[in-house]
């Protein structure tokens, strides 16, 4: 009766483990037809990189290009292509490393944030006024867009500003100095406040849009999410 027992144990065990690889492979063939199917077209070595461009299409279509970026054989990113030129090619390794092929030249430019910190010793004052009469604020919608409202700002006047209190001063200085990559190219032109730092004979102007900073409307960083910037303009 044990044996019997037993065997009919191993006979139930066995059905559940065949039925088990059955499920598995199953699925796994299921979720492999929705893998796209891409094409090697063209290949460039460019210094220790190599740049692989695919023709791709999904289950639903249609057709579209992937570059593919290794190094040392190893995959390290995908590119874009920039401006929509055939030419330029631009990869983010990180937020604060990217990588510029041109791949009808063969040259690479690597681009890396370039922040000047601020020293506080050197500042006579900071202005901050609006950017322009027409904003972005950001909204809890995740779906469906737009994330943003446009605000238009009654009786924009660019001339009016408020000049930073000493304290508003430090925490601003530290807010940028500490602040993190935000990537390059990534915050576009619109934005909320104009902050201009002047002292030891220089001007220097940093906009903001929401917690991110630019100087120069190429590298972008992060501050705190904690709407500093509006208290600054508000509050009195």
């Amino acid at each position: 009766m044990k044996k019997r027992t037993k065997k009919i144990l191993i006979w139930i065990f066995s059905v559940i483990l065949i039925l088990s690889l059955s499920v598995i492979g199953g699925l796994r063939y299921f979720f492999s037809s929705f893998k796209p199917t891409c094409e090697t077209k063209d290949v460039w070595h460019i210094e220790n990189y190599t740049i692989q461009h695919s023709r791709c299409i999904g289950p639903f279509g249609p057709h579209y290009s992937s570059f593919d970026i290794y190094k040392n054989k190893d995959h390290i990113s995908k590119a874009f292509k920039v401006s929509n030129d055939s030419c330029r090619l631009r990869a983010r390794v990180r937020n604060d490393y990217y990588l510029d092929f041109n791949i009808c030249k063969e040259t690479l430019l690597i681009r890396k944030p370039d922040k000047r910190l601020i020293d506080i010793e050197t500042i006579d004052s900071i202005l901050i006024r609006p950017f322009d009469s027409v904003r972005l604020v950001r909204t809890d919608k995740k779906y469906p867009e737009p994330l943003y409202d446009t605000v238009f700002i009654a009786n924009f006047d660019s001339t009016v500003t408020k000049r930073l209190k000493t304290k508003e001063i430090k925490d601003f200085v530290n807010r940028w100095n500490k602040s993190k990559s935000n990537g390059f190219e990534r915050l576009g032109k619109n934005y909320d406040y104009l902050l201009t730092i002047y002292g030891n004979d220089s001007i220097r102007k940093i906009k903001s849009l929401n917690h991110f900073l630019t100087e120069n409307e190429l590298w972008s960083y992060e501050s705190t999410k904690d709407g500093f910037y509006d208290k600054l303009w508000i509050d009195k």
